[in-house]
């Protein structure tokens, strides 16, 4: 945390524009960081949901009730695919969007929530290769940038 912050400063104090935004495309693409992992969990489950129609149905029935037993149920339609997402709750959860607030469940509390989270991601189309892509695809434009910066004495910008 203390070098987040420190690196910040330094792309600030450097005068370069939008410099968090800077800071965290130069950190996409970085394998094993922990603030990612979770993200990459959710996108992986959700992958397994959108290629098992009869899960998903199955979520989106337990997601509509809102009631724990019917998510036990549904979950144990496919065991690998439960034990997958109680791996998730136990490593990840007290990691959910908007996490800072406190008045929000965490995924421990509410594993609901993730089912719910599970299912937005499996309506669309990004898989986890897909993001790995688009991460590494950011730091390389950025990367480009960095170097044409440094051979013409300019600032970088987003």
């Amino acid at each position: 945390m203390i070098l987040v912050a420190a690196a910040n400063k330094m792309l600030a104090s450097a005068e370069f524009q939008n410099s968090e935004s800077l800071f965290n495309a130069l950190m996409c693409g970085e394998d094993g960081m922990e603030s990612v992992l979770p993200v990459r969990s959710i996108i992986s489950l959700a992958e397994k949901v959108r290629s098992q129609p009869a899960l998903k149905q199955a979520l989106h029935m337990a997601a509509s009730s809102q009631q724990r037993d019917d998510l036990d149920r549904a979950l144990s339609s496919d065991v690998q695919f439960a034990k997958e997402f109680y791996a998730h709750v136990e490593c990840y959860g007290d990691r959910l969007p908007e996490e800072l607030k406190i008045e929000n469940s965490e995924f421990r509390e509410n594993p609901q929530l993730l089912a719910d989270a599970i299912l937005q991601q499996a309506d669309g189309a990004l898989t986890v290769d897909l993001l790995r892509m688009r991460e590494r695809a950011v730091r390389r434009k950025l990367k480009r940038l960095f170097e044409r910066g440094l051979q013409s004495g300019r600032c970088v910008s987003l």
